[in-house]
């Protein structure tokens, strides 16, 4: 496992459908203008999480780890971890599958995190993010859009092209073709053939089953674009981000769940 130094600190954190608050982590977003603001009381976070556990708990840890760098006490922060069926996950990620079933379960978290007074809501999953206007209509708070923020991040570091990997229900969607092209962003995608390689990949880190071949399978994948002289890679989906590591890799890796953090912990601490 990539994240085993990770996991026995982070299954204590994620328990089934359970509103949680905080402790520590680690993230860092380089350019960050995010003011220090320490008389002003922030806002209450919630996380709207579990697609997957693992990168869900890595993301509520990084928000501590940013915020701590311009605020003297830790965030307040709610976690609602979505009780998702396995297999009807695995459809969802591969096919888009069991649409009303996520939606249903992301409005009532979402209902959850509002009643337990979270100020706005932030979602580390790229995916579910075809579901971001219907959540708009159907809970009355403030939802963080990981897309928006990072074509803004993306614009704000003058990229022009980019590699996208993400899910093939994230692909399919257009959710970062259609920002992108209103941006100047070109977008490249891999194949079909290659698009299933990196669902299986995203469906075994979220089981946290993920060995050393998926490894090297996206190695490869990522490597037949580099060759082609793409220099940009976007990690559009935020379990991604366990196994691909900056300094693996030449290109210059944008993540999107680094993104957000930053984008949650400025929407905290701004008046």
């Amino acid at each position: 496992m990539f994240h085993f130094k990770y996991k026995r600190k982070l299954l204590i954190l994620l328990v089934l459908g359970t509103l949680t608050t905080s402790c520590c982590s680690t993230n860092e977003l380089a350019n960050s203008s995010i003011p220090t603001q320490s008389d002003i009381k922030s806002k209450t976070i919630g996380i709207l999480g579990g697609m997957g556990p693992h990168s869900s708990a890595v993301f509520y840890l990084d928000i501590i780890d940013e915020y701590l760098k311009y605020e003297k006490t830790r965030p307040s922060i709610l976690l609602w971890n979505v009780p998702l069926n396995l297999e009807k996950e695995e459809k969802f990620i591969e096919n888009g599958e069991f649409k009303d079933y996520y939606l249903d379960k992301l409005i009532d978290g979402a209902s959850h995190l509002k009643e337990g007074r979270a100020d706005f809501v932030t979602i580390p999953c790229n995916t579910v993010h075809i579901f971001f206007s219907k959540l708009e209509q159907e809970v009355d708070i403030k939802f963080l859009s990981i897309i928006k923020e990072t074509t803004e991040y993306l614009v704000e570091n003058n990229v022009k092209k980019i590699l996208l990997l993400a899910t093939s229900t994230t692909i399919k969607s257009k959710l970062y073709s259609k920002a992108f092209e209103e941006a100047g962003i070109e977008v490249c995608i891999p194949d079909e053939d290659d698009q299933l390689i990196i669902d299986n990949t995203i469906v075994n880190i979220v089981n946290s089953k993920e060995t050393i071949n998926d490894r090297k399978a996206l190695d490869e994948i990522i490597s037949k674009f580099k060759a082609k002289g793409i220099t940009n890679l976007l990690l559009a989906c935020t379990d991604l981000q366990m196994i691909v590591k900056q300094e693996d890799y030449q290109m210059k890796i944008y993540d999107t769940m680094k993104i957000l953090v930053s984008a949650t912990v400025k929407q905290a601490i701004q008046k």
